[in-house]
């Protein structure tokens, strides 16, 4: 029987289902920071984030974040990717994403909250004399459950006709002085 290091020394792909997914960069790549890679960020239950780092991976706190202030959400995540072009040079295709019946090419934004299966390819690499773990995103995703991108955090409310009718009053007894 092999073990944890074994398998990733050789390479393994690891899946994670039903994880919930943020800043998707899938139909375009993130090239933001000198990157030039398809990326998205996935949420971490806290057992698989302790075991993910004890073997490697580069887990990530959100309380490390710029911006992080007490009362925000706390929770753990990985950052999988996928290059543009591998260190030879040689172009790489974009992870392909499916729809909920796994067979429909999904064509579009991820907004983030969406739930997803992926897998990601796990190898051992000597990177500036440390070993690490990278999570580079495999051939394809799932989506099941997709929550629509939005650029300006609003959803679509969909048409006025649709609305009940009743108006909002900003002055209401919920107002407080500031």
């Amino acid at each position: 029987m092999s073990t944890i290091r074994e398998i990733f020394i050789k390479g393994t792909k690891l899946p994670l289902n039903n994880v919930q997914v943020e800043w998707c960069h899938l139909d375009v790549p993130d090239t933001k920071f000198g990157k030039n890679q398809w990326q998205l960020v996935v949420r971490l239950p806290d057992k698989l984030a302790t075991d993910m780092k004890e073997c490697g991976f580069n887990v990530k706190h959100s309380t490390k974040k710029k911006g992080y202030k007490e009362g925000d959400e706390k929770y753990s995540y990985i950052i999988a990717y996928r290059k543009v072009k591998t260190a030879k040079g040689i172009e790489m295709t974009p992870p392909k994403v499916f729809e909920r019946d796994g067979a429909t090419p999904y064509v579009g934004k991820i907004g983030n909250g969406s739930i997803m299966n992926l897998k990601i390819a796990a190898k051992y690499l000597e990177i500036n004399g440390e070993m690490m773990l990278p999570a580079r995103l495999d051939t394809a995703l799932q989506i099941v459950k997709l929550v629509p991108y939005s650029n300006t955090g609003f959803e679509d409310l969909g048409d006025a006709d649709d609305a009940d009718g009743e108006d909002f009053n900003f002055f209401n007894d919920q107002a407080t002085a500031f």
